[in-house]
């Protein structure tokens, strides 16, 4: 077990590395930049464009990611055969979310069909991409598929930020030039990845048996729906609000949930690294239990660490990215943090439920999910407009996390003392981050140390356990 959870840790240390060095400097330094020369307005139709071909993720990504990590994590030996099985599988799906996204874009009259386009082809090179880096985390090689977690985004970030930051920059930047250089990006990783695949598997084998694909599109069933569902919580509210409103409002809420999106970076690495060490684990239920512990402890300091950073520092972060701020926008930001909280803790335990192939109990559930949140969002659009989707959100994201809690009931169990621990951490992370906030000292130190006493007392509390931690260090791999 301890084998486990040093390589575990090793490898979540090298991605939150990589990942906040990369990631965060292309969301803040190259989209903000972005949406400041192109406008709110236009970025706010990117925007919209983007979410409603997202909806169609259930189709372009069934959930392949996660099925292929954990199956192949399970069934190494065959991955010969399941590697060309996901390549013609991709194939399948994309050439029927092509088709799909064109035809709910001409029922809604969603008609800048160039922009659409070039948004799907990079949705579709996008999750190829995932489905590869899922083959490759299967195979146990975390540390290469750590190595490829941001290199489309370092490859963006140079690009565009030659584009946008040299002296020899295009003064008539658009948002079709951000779209082209991200499809570069993918494609460019998309094929280094397929070769060191090739290189990697010997004897790949192309089977075209129908019987075979039919077995495993049944298989794949379950992740459809979960990954339609998913998309309808998380996206279909921001394609509900430019309907109802404009792309102005749209392109709002984009600059908060930027946030978000880049916090759902790391969370996200995090989760799909899960489903690996999960799904090896899954016949164990003390191995996993301790596993699906340890991971808590790690995500919940590291989101008390993002999220009371963003909340008690709203005004600053906007003004200092954007040339325009909205009176309700640091709100907007501030429950937008609540949010990452709320999503980061149930990423954990949705990465056990899929390991765990219980998926169909929380499907159940986020069907009712989903229909709350769009009745929400019909209702409250009308009135709060921009501010009712984050509201929604939070409501929403705290349903499913209870329910992923109730379903993995069986699996996980915490005791009262363990609870009231990381319930008393947060809190005192809180009061941390308030008290340091009204302290009278400068902007960054604030954030210093805030962040530093809050690591501190993740120890105090044993949220993080020193001895463990010196442990897995002194174990070899």
């Amino acid at each position: 077990m301890r084998p486990m959870k040093r390589e575990f840790t090793i490898n979540i240390i090298l991605l939150l590395f990589i990942n906040i060095l990369i990631k965060p400097a292309y969301i803040f330094g190259i989209e903000t930049e972005v949406q400041n020369i192109v406008g709110t307005e236009a970025y706010g139709m990117y925007f919209a464009y983007f979410n409603f071909v997202f909806l169609f993720q259930f189709i372009n990504d069934p959930g392949l990611q996660n099925y292929n990590a954990q199956l192949i994590a399970k069934n190494r030996e065959s991955v010969s055969t399941l590697f060309p099985d996901l390549l013609m599988l991709k194939f399948f799906f994309s050439t029927i979310f092509i088709i799909l996204v064109f035809i709910g874009a001409y029922i809604i009259k969603f008609d800048n069909y160039l922009l659409l386009l070039l948004i799907v082809i990079n949705s579709i090179l996008s999750t190829l991409f995932l489905n590869l880096r899922g083959i490759v985390s299967g195979l146990g090689y975390y540390r290469l598929d750590t190595f490829f977690s941001a290199l489309d985004k370092l490859l963006m970030l140079v690009l565009m930020g030659f584009f946008l930051y040299s002296p020899y920059a295009n003064p008539g930047f658009n948002i079709f030039w951000m779209i082209t250089i991200q499809l570069i990006s993918y494609l460019a990783v998309c094929i280094l990845l397929l070769f060191i695949l090739f290189r990697k598997v010997k004897h790949v084998q192309f089977d075209f048996s129908t019987a075979k694909y039919k077995n495993v599109l049944k298989n794949s069933l379950v992740y459809i729906a979960t990954v339609f569902l998913l998309a309808g919580i998380y996206r279909a509210d921001t394609v509900i609000l430019g309907l109802m409103t404009n792309d102005f409002q749209v392109g709002l809420y984009s600059k908060a949930y930027r946030f978000l999106d880049a916090s759902n970076m790391v969370i996200l690495l995090f989760t799909t690294l899960l489903v690996s060490v999960f799904s090896a684990l899954s016949d164990n239920k003390k191995e996993i239990e301790s596993m699906v512990k340890f991971s808590i402890q790690i995500i919940v300091v590291v989101l008390c660490c993002i999220s009371f950073t963003i909340y008690f520092n709203a005004e600053f972060l906007l003004s200092s990215l954007y040339d325009v701020v909205d009176v309700n926008l640091s709100l907007i930001l501030k429950i937008i943090s609540l949010i990452i909280f709320i999503f980061g803790v149930a990423n954990v335990f949705g990465a056990l439920i899929i390991s765990i192939n219980e998926l169909k109990k929380l499907n159940f559930y986020m069907i009712f999910i989903l229909l709350i949140s769009i009745v929400l969002n019909y209702i409250l659009i009308p009135t709060y407009q921009v501010l009712s989707l984050p509201i929604v959100a939070v409501l929403v994201s705290s349903i499913l996390l209870i329910a992923e809690i109730y379903i993995s009931k069986d699996y996980i169990k915490f005791n009262m003392y363990e609870f009231l621990n990381v319930l008393i951490f947060i809190i005192t992370s809180f009061l941390i981050f308030y008290i340091v906030k009204n302290a009278g000292m400068s902007i960054f130190a604030a954030l210093i140390i805030s962040n530093i006493l809050t690591i501190m007392s993740a120890f105090v509390f044993k949220i993080l356990n020193i001895q463990e931690l010196y442990k897995l260090k002194q174990i070899k791999s």
